[in-house]
């Protein structure tokens, strides 16, 4: 028996009984964008993902929508231009999802990031941003005395720095955009969309055309093999991030470019440990990196570390936790310790660059462009990759692009134009005021009632508690003490809504506290007990 919702149960009806004019497989902000897109010019279009929505990149970034200001340091001002673009778009598309944030960049006595020049180099990158584009968020950066800059944050150590600058950017959980995406395609557009089908074969035609998809149904909760349908479809295209290779090898073709993957981990603490009004940049200790520090309602996040994954597994280990620990204590006035992170998390991300035998595989991952690829292999698939989160909808409208070249049409994309409709959706750190509310587990600072939980498994395909406390509620991530407290009541929701056996429940609860795991080593948490 799989498990599954009412809702998930029609789109695989619907997946496995309609010709589809284009497949997207990949069911991250890339996938979702593509789906939007598609619909939205009027191509029958349906989505599938081998596990949950947003499951692997596009719920572990670093939550930013910004134009990158270290690549101007890169010289890749037109990357900057069309980033601060789109960040102006998903500002004025998805007030309610994506909001400003202001920056605070210290100037060191010591090296930039920007070269050896201090504030005049600091000074000229930020006045290139703010021209770029970064002025259509409605503010200029400004110097700013050092004594302001310390009562923002009052745990910055102040004998190496001088003064500093403040910017400013926008920031948006990640998974609720690429939900809210899907949502749209799906209830405006009448797209189809299904998590946890992974995609096992093409399907070829006349000339070897791809005609369709052989797909598997994944859903979770039982270690029986899922069953195996078709689904046709005159177009596939690959948004399968990080893994968008491995998708194209099952071509049989070698692909035309290599994908670094490239591993991200942030750690959380909580804002009485960590107080944060605005986000800071702040340097890492003898390398030329630099990292962010960024509030997130009662939290506080650093990140990212950017290093290459190669074939080990990928989760947080505690040499991560350390170069972290070590790059944001080099910044305090008293050191943080692995005993006050209270969260983790970690994820891939899809960095394009060369064939093998190419010199670019020397390049450290973060010297490597985020820039997108588009490409169309002779069978017909469409694959998209690289990119970040800030353009997705530009590496949506490239792709859709491609399928108007392959099919000989001129669509017009209004993209640019489209309000995002967000599904249930809820803050547990912002509840609405609500004396019909129950919690769930009083007392642990996350306010979820039952309500909510049944609201995300019937109107978001929520099927496994890390689709809830993971990804639909970030409260795995930012504090897993207290997801492992509504673990319990959360599964028994589950177990009732979707009819769940007393084996498919262990299954779901097993998975989770592996989920965990891989995102915070457990003597993290076993050392804050001391």
């Amino acid at each position: 028996m799989s498990i599954t919702s009412p809702k998930r149960r029609a789109s695989l009806d619907e997946l496995s009984k309609k010709k589809f004019d284009v497949l997207i497989i990949g069911g991250g902000i890339t996938g979702a964008g593509a789906l939007l897109e598609a619909a939205s010019r009027g191509y029958s279009a349906a989505l599938i993902e081998a596990r949950d929505f947003a499951s692997g990149t596009s719920s572990a970034s670093s939550k930013l929508i910004h134009g990158g200001l270290r690549y101007l340091a890169q010289g890749e001002i037109a990357l900057v231009y069309e980033n601060l673009a789109e960040r102006s778009r998903l500002l004025s598309n998805a007030p309610e999802l994506v909001s400003k944030l202001d920056f605070v960049l210290p100037i060191r006595k010591t090296a930039s990031p920007f070269g050896p020049f201090g504030a005049p180099a600091y000074m000229a990158a930020l006045w290139g941003y703010d021209l770029t584009g970064g002025f259509r968020i409605g503010a200029f950066h400004k110097r700013m005395d050092k004594s302001i800059a310390k009562s923002m944050f009052p745990r910055l150590r102040s004998d190496n720095f001088s003064s500093a600058f403040l910017y400013h950017d926008a920031w948006a959980d990640d998974v609720a955009l690429t939900l809210a995406a899907i949502n749209t395609a799906r209830t405006r557009y009448s797209a189809t969309a299904a998590n946890y089908v992974e995609a096992i074969s093409p399907i070829f035609g006349e000339n070897n055309k791809i005609k369709g998809y052989r797909v598997r149904d994944n859903s979770p909760g039982s270690k029986d093999e899922g069953q195996e349908f078709e689904i046709s479809a005159r177009t596939i295209i690959n948004a399968s991030g990080a893994w968008a290779t491995q998708i194209m090898a099952q071509l049989k073709e070698k692909p035309p470019f290599e994908i670094r993957p490239a591993k991200g981990v942030h750690i959380v603490f909580s804002q009485k440990v960590l107080p944060a009004k605005v986000a800071y940049v702040l340097p890492v200790p003898n390398d030329s990196r630099t990292i962010f520090l960024l509030p997130w309602g009662d939290y506080t996040y650093v990140g990212t570390t950017d290093t290459d994954l190669g074939k080990e597994r990928v989760e947080t280990t505690m040499d991560d936790v350390e170069y972290l620990l070590g790059a944001v204590n080099y910044s305090l006035d008293t050191p943080l310790s692995k005993s006050d992170i209270t969260g983790a998390w970690v994820g891939v991300r899809p960095l394009v660059s060369q064939p093998k035998d190419s010199k670019a595989l020397s390049e450290r991952t973060k010297d490597l462009s985020r820039r997108h690829k588009v490409v169309t292999s002779p069978e017909g698939m469409i694959s998209i990759t690289g990119g970040k989160l800030t353009t997705y909808r530009k590496m949506a409208s490239d792709a859709i692009d491609a399928l108007d070249t392959k099919d000989g049409r001129a669509t017009k994309s209004i993209s640019k134009r489209i309000k995002l409709r967000s599904p249930a959706h809820i803050d547990p750190q912002s509840p609405t005021p609500d004396s019909a509310r129950k919690s769930l587990v009083p007392g642990i600072g996350w306010d979820i009632s039952r309500e909510d939980i049944v609201a995300l498994i019937v109107e978001t395909d929520a099927l496994t508690l890390s689709d809830i406390l993971l990804r639909r509620v970030r409260v795995g991530i930012l504090d897993q003490r207290a997801a492992m407290e509504l673990s319990k009541p959360v599964l028994e929701i589950l177990g009732e809504i979707l009819e769940l056996t007393k084996v498919e429940k262990d299954n779901l609860s097993m998975a989770f506290s592996n989920d965990l795991a891989r995102e915070l080593p457990p003597e993290i948490l076993d050392s804050s007990k001391a």
